[in-house]
């Protein structure tokens, strides 16, 4: 409830009023007060029975229709009584015009007969050409939809029409029940209030029947006394009836609100702000506040001018604060007072804050929580004071959000501002937070058939941040901190292990965390760090700085850490005596032997890493013990290998990894000799050490190189050549081989020559030998001697079809990079070649997503592009005007368009890209073999023609005019959604933009019929993109022709309704629409304002010659703009446009003014 003057309106009521949807209706007690004074309904019964000797009873309709019966003139009657000369509107009449800000929206509905509500409008609004739409039963209006006064019972104008007496009531509200049907159509429609009437008026009770049981919209009443109107779901709104001035009062007090401006209302907070809260409940300046802080727009200037910290007392008292402690979404009116709260409290009175949050239960909205940590934080003008931080520190740590985005980037920025103040606990506090693990559960689905759940854990920050804050803030202080962090460290990998263990998930030799990790140390193959290897690296680096400056207490840890469950602490143990320089090799070893076994799986590297480190540094007596231990193991059988053989696998190796560390140790080579000459295909691998290891392929590899390959007897090698597969995993490849051959080629021609003619010789001419063999000469530098050798190979026909791709590419080498000099003397002869080649190839039923693609990296395409290359070359020495298509190119390229099938389709889509070129050499040619092709009911003729045409285009005009009617037919055959119609509308755009005089009323009808909602924004943004090259005097040819027409026709609905996304994208073309701005602004600011969140019309205009050459249409743009942006994104850039706007009338500048002032932009 909101208090205005003595009455506590709710605040539906005033939403209604805001929202246009309030209704006035309007009873006798409005007339009764001066200077109206004309009778209530009693007084009126007995002046029109004056003279009959009767007096009023009730109910009042009966008695005036005894009257009636008795040959009163009832309604004649009336009329002089309700037209006493002196009657003027009261206040109270205008107050209720006045809750319509304009006179085209204002709804009363009145019971009474007299005129005052007609005369009080004109003189609220005093526009000469502004008239009331009146409305006398019983022809009333739509009552979910009006404006204007209603005379719902009549008026003096129509007397015979004025409902008073039961027969009047009877037809009204029963046998024509209009009256009825328009006021249960306005009860549903609209928020009603009740104004001079009593509950239990004769009028009160008709009007009971039309009122519908749900009251959705809301009904209010005026009223001294709060009995019964609620069981007419009438909710009352209470005054002191002796003191009539408490309901005119309230009325003026609401429609002073209701008509108070945007600076009005800007300077009237700025005052309330700036004063401090009020104390007294009964005040009414609460009333004002709370209606302030109802509206984002009002709550941003109250934030920008309330200084006092009494005020957050007084938003704590009446619950304003209460969301930034509750976990819901916060909305923009308490966003702004949250960051108000940050801004001006957080830092300078924290104290506030603390009792506040106190308060509250020490309870915070996520939101709420990363505004603090960013105000505490990042704060450039200001640094919390060092007790606070801390006891922000507790704050914030005790309450970090479980959800609500991540949490760790505002815990690194809190770290950094506390390593600034040297608050180094605070930083281990928020370290130790980060590393908090949560356990992860996942499943595919939730089906019987899928019963597996897979277990994993997740850290409460990225391995980046964990290294970072480690290493900037809490390594250099490492003497302070270790066992704190170690203590913690070792407590986070515990807990992870537990939890796996929980689920079964960890067995003696095996955990996930472990698992994860090659070596302790750095390793290639840890080049994928995850987050748990911050920790690991972290307490291996914290374990290495305590056993070089703290001994005692590095051999509690490491004595500690080699007993754990959690196989990487034990792995980080034995790292750490590896690394210790006061220990001889001899006591690592003697170490590692009495802790573990080496043959430990979990530990497998750091055992071997120690042993490979000191074995060639120990006596032999320590080497002996080290062999022994080695010999003794017995393994198991597994797989298919016996447990004699999996157990002198596993001695392997052992022996063969001390082997490259000690290769003259006698122990080794006696035990290890053996075992080779036993198995001697054994070879050690890559990475003893590691039960795993990745590797990453870095290509084929060849069994040779070039130069040895160029060596070979080919006669000899032939058969290794065709038939050579590859050896082993990870060894040499075909594939690599016949690269090699490929660059060998590319060397020695001769030698390639030499390979070429055995292959033929030996009728291989499907091997994979012979596209290294092309390729290779594609590559090489060849004189014109060279391609006649190569041209008298291939004419082999055998080698056409298997081969047609490196042929085609071998042609083509002769245009790419620099065209030979000597092109033109071998053209004829691979044309020819060519032509053979083109014959030769395969057709197959392949359906590509674009032909044209296809034909660039396909054969066919390959040969057509060199027939195309070969024309362009041979006209190059004939003058412009003499060119043209020539035989035997005509030939080929007509056959080209006539062959059948995916081959021809294929050259079709090349042929079509380059339109406009063939028209300069054959126009008729295109006509008659390309044109036709655009509207071909055959898709391998029309699918690939527009692929062509789409990528490429056409710049001939009578080109275009001859496609205009393959245009439109075509679009409904191009899938919605799909590259090509994205293409083809971006075609479209560029043909009514540059070769339609006017397509509005020829081409967008049946355009736009087919066009997807999708297809009208490409549209408008290929209209945006194109705007943006033209120069300014085509710009303003293209308004006059057709834009600003289209324009004007989308917001009208033709020939398509225009939706917003639409909108928004053809907003964005005002910046280059030059001299036709003030136009198409006048069009967009007659339509409705829509939502606007980040739309870039202000920062595009904000520098433009636009804004001061048409300042009135700009400021009035910018009014509309306002009204349809939700957000405060683009408000800076309006604000710089507005200023400079320096020759606005003062008219309009109050508008502007007004208008950004409601929105909250500061100006």
């Amino acid at each position: 409830m909101i208090k205005l003057g003595a009455i506590e309106f709710d605040e539906c009521l005033l939403d209604a009023i805001r929202e246009e949807k309030l209704v006035i209706f309007a009873g006798a007690g409005v007339s009764k007060g001066s200077p109206s004074n004309l009778d209530d309904f009693v007084t009126l019964a007995n002046k029109i029975a004056e003279g009959t000797g009767l007096t009023a009873s009730v109910p009042l309709d009966r008695f005036l229709g005894e009257l009636h019966h008795q040959g009163v003139s009832v309604h004649q009657r009336t009329v002089p009584l309700l037209t006493p000369p002196n009657s003027r509107p009261t206040s109270l009449h205008k107050d209720l015009i006045r809750l319509f800000k304009t006179g085209k929206n204002v709804r009363v509905v009145t019971t009474n007969f007299d005129l005052h509500f007609e005369n009080a409008f004109e003189s609220i609004f005093t526009d000469t050409s502004l008239h009331p739409h009146v409305y006398h039963a019983p022809a009333l209006p739509r009552g979910q939809r009006f404006h204007g006064i209603v005379h719902v019972h009549g008026s003096i104008e129509f007397p015979e029409d004025m409902v008073l007496t039961d027969a009047d009531f009877g037809r009204a509200y029963l046998t024509e029940g209009w009256a009825r049907q328009f006021l249960v159509e306005v009860f549903r429609s609209y928020t009603v209030l009740f104004v001079g009437y009593s509950h239990d008026d004769m009028v009160m009770n008709y009007l009971a029947r039309a009122l519908p049981s749900d009251n959705v919209a809301g009904r209010f009443a005026l009223t001294d006394k709060k009995e019964n109107w609620r069981l007419l779901g009438i909710t009352p709104l209470l005054f002191t009836k002796d003191a009539f001035s408490e309901l005119n009062n309230s009325v003026k007090a609401l429609a002073d609100w209701t008509n108070r401006g945007a600076l009005a209302w800007q300077t009237r907070i700025t005052d309330i702000a700036r004063e401090i809260p009020p104390t007294d409940i009964e005040n009414d300046i609460i009333g004002e506040i709370r209606l302030i802080l109802s509206d984002p727009s009002k709550t941003r200037c109250f934030t920008a001018h309330a200084r006092h910290n009494k005020w957050v007392y007084w938003l704590e008292q009446y619950g304003y604060l209460k969301p930034l402690f509750e976990q819901s979404q916060i909305d923009e009116c308490h966003i702004l007072l949250m960051n108000w709260l940050i801004k001006n409290f957080v830092i300078e009175q924290p104290n506030i804050i603390y009792r506040l949050i106190a308060a509250q239960g020490v309870r915070l909205n996520p939101t709420f929580w990363s505004g603090l940590i960013k105000e505490i934080s990042l704060a450039e003008d200001k640094i919390p004071e060092p007790s606070a931080l801390k006891r922000w520190v507790t704050i914030l740590l005790s309450r970090i959000p479980e959800y609500g985005g991540e949490t760790y980037n505002p815990l690194m920025w809190l770290a950094e501002q506390c390593s600034r103040q040297n608050q180094l606990s605070s930083v281990v506090s928020i370290f130790q937070v980060l590393i908090k693990n949560n356990i992860v559960l996942r499943s595919e689905s939730f089906v019987p058939e899928h019963e597996n759940i897979y277990i994993d854990y997740r850290l409460s920050a990225p391995h980046y941040h964990l290294n970072e804050i480690w290493e900037k803030y809490l390594e250099p202080h490492v003497q302070l901190i270790h066992a704190s962090l170690l203590t913690s460290l070792v407590c986070c990998f515990e807990n992870i292990h537990q939890d796996f263990c929980s689920w079964d998930r960890v067995s003696t030799d095996w955990d996930p965390i472990s698992d994860r990790r090659a070596a302790i140390e750095p390793h290639e193959q840890d080049r994928h760090p995850e987050d748990i290897d911050a920790l690991i690296d972290i307490t291996r680096d914290i374990l290495r700085w305590l056993i070089v400056n703290n001994p005692t207490e590095g051999e509690l840890w490491i004595a500690k850490l080699s007993l754990s469950e959690v196989a990487v602490l034990r792995r980080i143990a034995i790292h750490t005596i590896s690394e210790r320089q006061d220990l001889t090799a001899e006591k690592r070893l003697e170490w590692l032997l009495d802790h573990f076994d080496l043959y430990s799986l979990a530990e497998k590297h750091e055992i071997y890493h120690l042993a490979f480190k000191n074995y060639p540094h120990v006596n032999s007596d320590t080497r002996q013990r080290i062999i022994d231990n080695i010999l003794t193991h017995q393994s198991s059988a597994h797989s298919n290998w016996t447990e004699e053989q999996s157990t002198n696998r596993d001695h392997f190796n052992w022996l063969s990894w001390l082997e490259k560390c000690k290769p003259d140790c006698s122990y080794i080579q006696s035990k290890l000799s053996p075992i080779k000459t036993q198995y001697p295909e054994w070879q050690l691998d890559k990475y003893p050490d590691f039960n795993s290891w990745s590797e990453t392929w870095t290509g084929s590899k060849s069994p040779c190189s070039v130069d040895e390959l160029l060596t070979w007897e080919l006669q000899e090698k032939l058969e290794y050549l065709l038939t050579f597969e590859g050896t082993s995993f990870r060894g040499p490849e075909r594939e690599g081989l016949i690269d090699t051959v490929c660059a060998a080629c590319q060397k020695n021609i001769s030698w390639a020559f030499n390979l070429a003619d055995i292959l033929i010789e030996k009728s291989e001419y499907r091997t994979d030998l012979w596209p290294a063999i092309i390729n290779g000469w594609a590559k090489a530098n060849l004189c014109r001697d060279n391609w006649h050798n190569i041209l008298l190979k291939l004419e082999h026909s055998q080698l056409h079809s298997p081969h047609a791709y490196p042929i085609s590419n071998l042609f083509l080498s002769i245009f790419e990079d620099q065209v030979k000099p000597y092109a033109l003397e071998i053209l004829g002869q691979v044309n020819t070649l060519a032509h053979s080649v083109w014959e030769a190839i395969e057709d197959n039923e392949d359906e590509p997503d674009n032909w044209l693609n296809v034909a660039l990296n396909a054969p066919e395409g390959k040969i057509v592009h060199f027939w195309l290359h070969g024309l362009s070359q041979s006209q190059k020495p004939i003058p412009a005007t003499g060119r043209t298509l020539i035989e035997p190119y005509i030939g080929w390229l007509t056959e080209v368009v006539q062959a059948p099938g995916r081959k021809g389709a294929t050259g079709r889509s090349l042929l079509t890209s380059q339109l406009s070129w063939l028209s300069q050499l054959n126009k008729q040619w295109v006509l008659q073999h390309l044109i036709p092709l655009f509207n071909d009911d055959n898709d391998l003729n029309f699918t690939p023609a527009w692929d062509g045409f789409l990528s490429r285009g056409c710049s001939i005009p009578e080109l275009q005019e001859r496609l205009i009617p393959a245009y439109l037919p075509a679009m409904h055959r191009f899938a919605a959604g799909s590259s090509r119609r994205e293409k083809f509308v971006n075609r479209f755009t560029e043909l009514v933009l540059f070769y339609v005089d006017d397509p509005t009323s020829t081409l967008f009808p049946q355009f736009f019929q087919n066009a997807a909602a999708d297809d009208r924004i490409e549209f408008a943004h290929c209209i945006r993109l194109f705007l943006g090259t033209m120069q300014s005097e085509a710009v303003e040819q293209l308004c006059n022709r057709w834009l600003t027409r289209y324009w004007e026709l989308r917001q009208q609905g033709i020939p398509t309704t225009l939706n917003d996304s639409e909108y928004k994208i053809m907003l964005e073309w005002l910046p280059t629409l030059g001299d036709a701005f003030p136009d198409v602004v006048s069009i967009i600011i007659s339509a409705r304002p829509i939502t606007l969140e980040n739309n870039v019309v202000p920062y595009l205009l904000r520098e433009s010659d636009l804004v001061t050459k048409f300042p009135d249409a700009t400021a009035r743009l910018l009014i509309y703009l306002s009204q349809s942006i939700s957000t405060m994104h683009n408000a800076r850039y309006m604000v710089e446009i507005s200023h400079r706007l320096t020759t606005l009338s003062s008219e309009l500048r109050n508008q502007l003014d007004e208008e950004f002032a409601r929105k909250g932009f500061t100006v």
